[in-house]
């Protein structure tokens, strides 16, 4: 869910509505429908010792830390999807601006070596839906 969150931030600044989700406790939470994870839905192997045999979902590569070069090896999962839902607690910002933002940020990507190397997605659908508002009495 962090890189979701920072997806949409980054999303929105370049869509100049960078202030507008910049406050922390804009987004409560984002979540899989039914879950406290999103997992990725895809064809392979999911734990890390058949992720690594397989060889098809590693990455390595030389990266700079400081003065030094040294080789990071990260997951690397092609073709995926993620299924979530993002509860706004900010009357600031409405589902519109969410999806605003999460389009925006399609280009940028999220996680490592982005938006050079992976990262970037294609959101395929997005729904506004009402939430049922808790009563605190």
């Amino acid at each position: 869910s962090r890189c979701i969150n920072k997806a949409m931030v980054e999303g929105a600044r370049r869509r100049k509505l960078g202030k507008t989700f910049a406050p922390a406790g804009m987004v409560q939470s984002i979540l899989a429908p039914g879950s406290d994870v999103n997992p990725l839905k895809y064809e392979g192997p999911r734990t890390r010792k058949e992720l690594w045999e397989s060889g098809a979902f590693v990455d390595q590569r030389l990266v700079g830390i400081g003065i030094r070069r040294i080789v990071r090896t990260r997951p690397l999962i092609r073709d995926c999807s993620c299924e979530f839902l993002v509860q706004i607690v900010d009357s600031a910002v409405n589902g519109s601006d969410v999806e605003t933002a999460l389009d925006a940020a399609q280009t940028i990507g999220m996680l490592d070596g982005r938006p050079i190397y992976a990262g970037q997605y294609v959101l395929r659908k997005f729904e506004m839906a009402s939430m049922p508002v808790k009563n605190s009495a």
